[in-house]
């Protein structure tokens, strides 16, 4: 299938800019009789831009307030640069696995004239669902789930490990994230990041999801945590149609 993504984010007061407009294509077929494999491609236009009149430089700031020019200010700056990545997905009724590589190309995003070049990302995740009283319905449900991600770009890495419990209509989940074991920020600092609580309700298709980010790591002292909502509607769960067309559900949950 085809998909077509436009995001922009704006943030800081000059008004930093990010506009992203991407066409996606995955293809989808069966390995023997259990398994289905998804390879997929992303490629995109990416625009960054900043207004740098609207920010205060050194040579503004005076004992009597802040100064109307400045030598620094250059004219409103901006970049664009094409990107791709790659994707893998293969799974079955009770496992998946899949990995991802983003930024192919390696573009150069800097606005000042300089070079900053993206990093290639890399992604791997996987899971494993275990049903307690045998597949029946995804309406009767009650699994436990096990869920690992990994992502990895220049200099930075991050594992996420998960395990949810489901009753429908009932969801519950717990999230660790860091690499305590084989990767420190730093000698002598652990790297722990956050434990991730979640909480999900389903009715019918309708789902909702609340999840609580709480720091573990030395930052606890600076940070309340994070919140999150989710809301999430899915088309076309009935099961007879699923049967009638052989069609098999990625197992991963969906919060």
């Amino acid at each position: 299938g085809f998909g077509l993504l436009i995001m922009q984010d704006r943030a800081g007061s000059g008004h930093l800019r990010s506009t992203n407009i991407g066409v996606l294509y995955a293809y989808q077929f069966k390995v023997g009789k259990k398994l289905q494999l998804r390879p997929a491609m992303h490629f995109y236009k990416s625009t960054r831009g900043i207004d740098f009149n609207k920010l205060v430089f050194n040579d503004q700031m005076s004992l009597s307030g802040t100064q109307a020019g400045s030598v620094e200010v250059p004219p409103l700056k901006k970049v664009s640069y094409s990107d791709f990545a790659a994707s893998l997905l293969i799974y079955s009724e009770k496992y998946w696995a899949g990995f991802v590589i983003d930024h192919l190309t390696t573009p150069n995003q800097s606005i000042i004239d300089d070079v900053s070049q993206i990093p290639t990302k890399y992604t791997i995740h996987g899971g494993h669902k275990f049903y307690l009283n045998g597949k029946t319905s995804i309406y009767n449900e009650e699994s436990i789930t096990s869920a690992f991600n990994f992502r990895s770009q220049g200099k930075f890495d991050q594992l996420d490990i998960g395990m949810y419990w489901t009753r429908i209509p009932i969801i519950l989940g717990i999230w660790y994230r860091g690499i305590p074991l084989f990767k420190a920020y730093k000698k002598g600092y652990m790297n722990n990041d956050a434990l991730i609580l979640l909480f999900g309700y389903q009715f019918k298709d309708f789902k909702i999801g609340y999840s609580y980010d709480i720091t573990i790591s030395r930052l606890i002292s600076n940070t309340l945590g994070s919140h999150e909502i989710s809301l999430i509607y899915e088309f076309n769960q009935n099961q007879k149609s699923h049967k009638k067309i052989r069609k098999v559900i990625i197992p991963c949950p969906k919060y």
